[in-house]
């Protein structure tokens, strides 16, 4: 299976992430941020059964090398939608090789990190626009318990 790791939980990792899954390939997406927690990504919880999965891995430094680890380590440094698509494109034609579970590495590393568990209800088939807003939503909002 070919595995994926998506760099920067942010509105357009989470639309690289959502432009994946929805791709007839199967495969594993890592969504990998540098916060112990994802915004705004609850609702998204609990994903419905597929060949393909999204898992969020936090804690994780923003200098930690990741390309061997994974078929493909795709960034989020873009602004437009064509951006991603064409990123996206790439990514489903990339070889998959016998990759190992890349958390299990970060933590031979030592890096100390946090996964949400069960994954991510994934495609959601929104735009780059409706990422955005969601996670300014999630950001503004103070939560109470």
């Amino acid at each position: 299976m070919l595995r994926i790791a998506v760099v920067g939980a942010t509105a357009t990792g989470l639309y690289l992430s959502d432009l994946l899954m929805s791709c007839k390939r199967p495969m594993h997406i890592d969504l990998i941020d540098q916060a112990p927690a994802p915004a705004g990504l609850a609702p998204y919880g609990k994903g419905k059964p597929s060949a393909s999965t999204v898992r969020f891995i936090g804690n994780v430094p923003v200098d930690t090398e990741l390309d061997s680890l994974y078929d493909l380590v795709l960034d989020t440094d873009f602004q437009v939608e064509i951006e991603a698509k064409a990123r996206v494109s790439k990514a489903i034609f990339s070889a998959s090789g016998n990759l190992g579970d890349p958390l299990k590495a970060l933590q031979a590393r030592g890096i100390a990190t946090t996964t949400w568990l069960g994954g991510l209800n994934l495609p959601a088939g929104y735009s780059l626009a409706q990422w955005n807003a969601l996670l300014a939503t999630a950001t503004g909002a103070p939560v109470c318990f």
